[in-house]
């Protein structure tokens, strides 16, 4: 839970990733979301029953959370690219951050989309 505030207050977004039925990824969410943090669901097609129940709850639970504190909905990506490409489109980032994105999180996001497509 410590650990989650200080992602959540250090960071401009958060990315969710794989929620499953803990409770980790739910407090993140949510403290970023009343930290008024972008609010990424890294939500990938190919996943197990149990995965996609996790997904669901949160969707619903930040989508109401967004509501009621009247703030931007969480922003759904299938893909690692998909969120790349975003936050450069939105210019969420600067250039030289988005040369680190490229580099810096390439691997750990090559990682994620190779158990997508395992499972």
């Amino acid at each position: 839970m410590e650990r989650n505030k200080i992602i959540a207050g250090l960071s401009k977004s958060v990315v969710l990733v794989e929620p499953g039925m803990g409770e980790g990824t739910f407090w993140l969410g949510d403290i970023a979301m009343l930290l008024g943090c972008k609010v990424f669901i890294l939500k990938s097609e190919k996943m197990d029953e149990n995965s996609k129940k996790g997904y669901d709850k949160l969707e619903k639970e930040l989508n109401e959370l967004a509501r009621i504190l009247r703030r931007p909905r969480p922003i759904i990506v299938d893909s690692c690219e998909n969120l790349l490409d975003y936050l450069k489109e939105n210019q969420l980032t600067s250039e030289s951050e988005n040369k680190k994105l490229d580099s810096s999180f390439q691997t750990s996001l090559n990682d994620f989309s190779k158990k997508d497509i395992k499972k």
